[in-house]
């Protein structure tokens, strides 16, 4: 994927509400800034989760990227941190990994006050390596002063054609464990992972098929770094190539590989995962979704706090 072919798919489709760019460590792209900017241009919002083990390098891409974004479209910045000093060095496998990421945050949120498009946070992901130290991390990031909304939680997917992980991978098994463990949190620190995403999962956890219907290959895909399109960050079904069609996601979404998928996804609705990007883009892609958003927000305003989850 090259810029002047991201352009190209960005002009080439003006409606899409939403492109997020990710990774593996997006960093280690030496152009990304220019993906960002082209996105900034074009008024689309930019994102990015870090692991933070390259601190110095990013401090000084990120710093200076922020002081040529428009400042007119968010930024949205996620430090990636899996429990504490010793839970986080041993799951990631970098000594000193936890201090680099904690030195990152400490940083980003100096740049929060500078520049009010700034968005950042701590991302844990939670797999059975870590799960039951989450209640620990959580506390220990309150000692320190960080405020609960700018705490994130999600489960590790497994993907073979994206994190190429289901060899790997540890998942969560104790589903009612985990779904137990998040609401003590929640009961303690309400403010905590609030909001329609959380409210989902738990429900997930407990059972599957009683959730928001995800619709992948309809409301939103995935893009791979050779622009062969997915439904999702998680099912290994290739859809075709934007390059084959212009960069047109429009001409793709209705070629008959992604019209059989949508098909057999209408007939057996996959329930293999949670992912809160893909959970969102499928509620505010149906009139009921709409709804739903738009009453907890009313909900929200109501009580005077503006705020939406």
């Amino acid at each position: 994927m090259t810029l002047v072919e991201f352009e190209r798919f960005l002009d080439a489709n003006p409606r899409l509400i939403q492109v997020v760019t990710t990774g593996g460590e997006q960093f280690n792209r030496d152009d990304i800034e220019e993906f960002w900017l082209a996105m900034d241009r074009r008024g689309h919002r930019t994102s990015c989760a870090t692991n933070a083990v390259e601190t110095d390098r990013i401090i000084e891409r990120e710093g200076a990227l922020l002081a040529r974004l428009s400042g007119r479209h968010l930024r949205n910045f996620a430090v990636s941190m899996d429990g504490l000093e010793e839970t986080h060095d041993r799951v990631r496998g970098t000594p000193g990994g936890f201090a680099r990421a904690w030195r990152l945050f400490q940083w980003a949120r100096e740049q929060e006050r500078r520049w009010p498009f700034y968005r950042v946070e701590i991302c844990s992901t939670l797999t059975a390596a870590n799960y039951r130290e989450f209640p620990a991390f959580v506390e220990g990031l309150v000692a320190q002063g960080v405020p609960l909304r700018k705490i994130g939680v999600m489960a590790a997917l497994a993907s073979s054609h994206y994190y190429q992980n289901e060899k790997s991978l540890q998942p969560i098994n104790a589903r009612e464990e985990l779904a137990a463990l998040i609401e003590a949190l929640q009961r303690k620190h309400p403010g905590l992972a609030s909001g329609f995403y959380m409210e989902s999962y738990l429900g997930w956890l407990r059972n599957p098929a009683d959730s928001v219907r995800c619709l992948a290959g309809a409301a939103f895909g995935y893009v791979d770094p050779y622009w062969d399109v997915y439904p999702c960050v998680v099912l290994d079904r290739k859809l075709g190539n934007l390059r084959d069609c212009g960069f047109d996601v429009r001409r793709l979404w209705q070629s008959p590989a992604a019209r059989e998928f949508r098909a057999e996804m209408a007939a057996h609705p996959c329930t293999r995962c949670f992912n809160k990007c893909n959970r969102w883009n499928s509620m505010r892609a149906t009139t009921a979704g709409l709804s739903r958003i738009a009453w907890r927000q009313l909900r929200g305003m109501l009580r005077g706090g503006g705020r939406h989850g």
